[in-house]
């Protein structure tokens, strides 16, 4: 609330010159302004400057732009001001005014400072300096005001009282200066201030009540602020002024503060209902609002009613007004959807109205919660070109919620541009500005803009929390992709910063840090975790979460103390949303331990507890493979039942989960059923490593049915002679596949056909892991010639095998050796 912006204007009146030229306009509008009524004033000098003999023309729109602010029409009175009434001290009073009540705060505290260094400004410097001081008000640098205000506070000459004594010559400034002492809860300062106001005029007393009362309900005396606010508005003074507005929002929020909200919202309901052009409504309906929030079933009856009204009839800002905050107030009491419409079409409706912006601010808001970033993108984009003549407080709301959801969209450049531009006005958000701009410039790996931005932060007062925060963060992100310089500069934040709220969270990305080295140091781990004290129950949860991992990996644990550790946390943390990890990680505890049923309790609890968490698919994974290490048919049932579970979340391990059905069927001696589910697995499109794997496995099971029927090994050879051909699987995979289909041919005795595939085996390129495969192979293939009395051929291929370095190279040079002995095989 602004209590004495409306006394420059007072000044403004007095000091405009008016020497008539054309009496039948020129004369007829100072007068109609002398007698109060602008509004004909208007009239009558529009029509004037309008014509084509305009001595007066330069007085005429300085008194056309009093009239136009007097009447609450800033945006007008600006358009009136031109160049040449801007060479007046008067014009650019009027254009400092026009732009403090357009919103237009910077360029009007420019003004205002250019004003006051004028040296001929002499008595005027009282409405200069409280101009100053209302721009400095509204961009949020109260402390700016004051000091603006302190030369006429201190320098205020005193006038003789006839009854003795003195009283203040104008105690604007020191009302002024209470409200602001307000803002800034130097609640002693404010009483000061309001004690020294003596004998204010009868609107200057309804204004120092009014804060009297403010002062009370702010430290909690709700019956001085009850009294302070009755009294105003059961005096004269200023009845049906802003003043008396004011007064009923202070006796509004006094109810509010006793949680009587039916009576804060009657008070509040019969304003808006007997004003429907005040200049305070916007006010009264965003406290209206907030009562209604505050009220669990409150009744939007009257909002809707005033939304639905004719403006024709009561005027514009009404139903406009209802219409917004009818909006709002579905979104967060009534219909999300309806919420959500309403604002929409607010917007499309009256794209450029004064609460557009702040209606693209609350939808965007509403669409970021819902993932709905493009949607905000466009709405607020299309709000900018539209308004391209809005305020720059305006426009930088909207150009804020744009460049948010652009970060959200990954448009970092994009967001960056638009917070580092924002962060060059001087307002009340420069600093968190510049911290956004600092962040994109971060994420966009850009160090020269980072420290840009830092460095324009440092030079800001009261700046040191975004600098830690962004310290901190650079450390946070740095330990994604470099521990070392993360672990350096995390280090380096908490000497720089030692008391900061952010330094245990500091400590505890220390100890993640030592903790994911490999191994984990441990002694850092500990020493770090100890570091931390703090009441933030979020900081303390990520810390017990880490102990019990560190306690996990630890081989030194017993399982036991590890258990313990985990079902402390569930018990203090039981709706953590780290408990399904740490069901998980006990799980793999066990299940080293060999422990399976166990291993497979804690993995199934992730279902029970946290069925909607993104881990549901690897627990419900690994209890199947729990059941199927249990090796009894009830288990391996489960197991089957919990790999379809796997399946048909249609996740990450869905086809490793249907391979791994298959096997345990394979297990049970079920080999058709494996058949079929593998058979179901090769007709999707899988990865090679799997289809691989379920090639091997379904060639297996035909393998071991062939102990019963013949053409079950002759099934086999084809799906081995298939696998060994598929491109881009492995050399040991082809090895095995050859060793297998040789395999087959000896059990239906088509020996020539098992050696041929054996030394296809011999003939593969391989690397360690195929050693195995290649020797079994070169064996039996020399098993099998000698067996035929092949003894060349045997001795052939045993020196093939002596000659490969190996362990079991020996052995072949040694059979080789009896070949020769025995069969006279010595070569010539």
């Amino acid at each position: 609330m602004r209590l004495l912006t409306w006394c420059i204007l007072i000044f403004l009146g007095t000091a405009l010159p008016a020497r008539p030229v054309r009496a039948d306009l020129y004369d007829e509008a100072v007068r109609a302004d002398q007698e109060g009524v602008p509004e004909v004033s208007i009239q009558k000098l529009r029509i004037y400057l309008t014509g084509t003999s305009t001595a007066q023309a330069g007085a005429a729109r300085l008194l056309l732009a009093k009239c136009l602010l007097s009447t609450n029409q800033p945006a007008a009175a600006l358009q009136v001001l031109d160049s040449e009434a801007l060479k007046s001290n008067d014009g650019r009073r009027l254009r400092a005014e026009a732009l403090l009540r357009s919103g237009r705060w910077v360029e009007a505290e420019a003004i205002w400072t250019e004003i006051l260094n004028d040296p001929n400004l002499g008595a005027n410097a009282i409405e200069a300096r409280l101009g100053l001081a209302e721009a400095q008000q509204q961009l949020g640098a109260a402390r700016e005001a004051l000091q603006a205000l302190a030369p006429l506070i201190q320098d205020q000459p005193v006038a003789p009282k006839r009854s003795g004594g003195g009283t203040l010559v104008d105690a604007r400034p020191f009302l002024m200066a209470a409200e602001l002492d307000l803002q800034l809860a130097d609640f002693k300062a404010a009483q000061g201030l309001l004690a020294t106001v003596s004998q204010p005029d009868r609107l200057q007393a309804a204004q120092k009540e009014t804060l009297s009362g403010q002062l009370a309900l702010v430290t909690g005396d709700l019956a001085a602020a009850e009294k302070s606010f009755q009294q105003v508005l059961a005096s004269d003074s200023g009845q049906g002024s802003r003043v008396t507005t004011i007064a009923q929002l202070g006796l509004a929020n006094t109810y509010l503060a006793r949680k009587e909200y039916e009576d804060a919202e009657s008070i509040v309901e019969k304003i808006i209902g007997e004003q429907t052009q005040t200049e305070n409504l916007t006010d009264l309906f965003q406290a209206l609002y907030s009562i209604y929030l505050l009220e669990q079933t409150p009744s939007l009856t009257d909002l809707a009613r005033w939304s639905q009204e004719d403006p024709k009839q009561v005027g514009s800002d009404r139903p406009l007004l209802a219409q917004f905050y009818l909006g709002k107030l579905e979104l967060k009491v009534g219909s999300h959807t309806n919420g959500l419409n309403l604002l929409k079409q607010f917007i499309a409706q009256h794209m450029t109205h004064p609460l557009a912006g702040e209606a693209v601010i609350g939808l965007a808001q509403e669409l970021d919660a819902d993932g709905n970033h493009a949607q905000t993108i466009e709405t607020a984009k299309q709000w900018l070109a539209a308004n391209e003549k809005a305020s720059p407080a305006d426009r930088a709301g909207v150009e804020d919620v744009l460049a948010g959801a652009l970060v959200q969209s990954r448009e970092l450049a994009s967001a960056f541009a638009i917070y580092q531009r924002l962060s060059q006005e001087r307002t009340p958000n420069q600093a968190r500005f510049l911290y956004n701009a600092a962040i994109c410039a971060l994420l966009l790996g850009n160090e020269s803009q980072y420290r840009e931005s830092v460095e324009t932060l440092a030079r800001l007062p009261d700046s040191q929390s975004e600098r830690a925060a962004l310290a901190f963060e650079k450390g946070m992100l740095e330990a994604k992709s470099d521990s070392a310089l993360a672990e350096r500069n995390l280090r380096q934040f908490l000497v720089d910063f030692p008391k900061n709220p952010l330094s245990p969270k500091a400590h505890l990305a220390l100890a993640e840090i030592a903790f994911t080295e490999s191994p984990p140091d441990r002694n850092r781990v500990t020493a770090e975790l100890t570091q931390i004290a703090t009441e933030d129950p979020v900081t303390q949860e990520e810390k017990a979460r880490l102990e019990f991992f560190a306690a996990a990996e630890d081989s030194k644990q017993p399982v036991t103390a590890v258990s313990r550790f985990a079902q402390d946390f569930v018990q203090k943390y039981p709706h953590s949303h780290f408990r399904p990890e740490i069901r998980i990680k006990l799980g793999e505890v066990y299940f080293r331990q060999n422990d399976y049923p166990n291993a497979q309790t804690q993995f199934e609890l992730v279902s029970d507890e946290d069925p909607d968490s993104p881990l549901l698919e690897t627990a419900l994974f690994l209890a199947g493979e729990a059941a199927r290490k249990s090796m009894n048919s009830s288990s391996m049932d489960h197991a089957v039942e919990l790999f379809e579970e796997v399946y048909k979340i249609n996740g990450p391990l869905r086809y490793r989960a249907r391979l791994e059905q298959a096997l345990t069927k394979r297990q049970a001696l079920q080999d058709r059923e494996a058949i079929v589910l593998l058979n179901d697995l090769l007709n999707q499109t899988i990865p090679i490593d799997i289809r691989c794997e379920a090639m091997d496995a379904k060639a297996d099971a035909e393998f071991t049915l062939g102990s019963k029927d013949e053409a079950e090994y002759r099934e086999a050879i084809k799906t081995f002679d298939s696998l060994a051909a598929l491109e881009g699987t492995s050399a040991v995979c082809r090895q095995s596949a050859l060793y297998k289909k040789a395999k087959c041919y000896e059990k239906i005795s088509q020996w020539d056909d098992a050696v041929a595939a054996y030394y296809d085996v011999l003939s593969i390129d391989y690397g360690a892991p195929g050693e195995i495969w290649y020797f079994r192979a070169g064996f039996d293939a020399a098993q099998i010639l000698e067996s035929k009395k092949s003894w060349a051929s045997a001795a052939a291929i045993y020196q093939k095998l002596a000659a490969t370095p190996s362990s079991r190279a020996e052995e072949a040079k040694n059979r080789l050796t009896r070949l020769r002995l025995e069969h006279f095989l010595w070569p010539e």
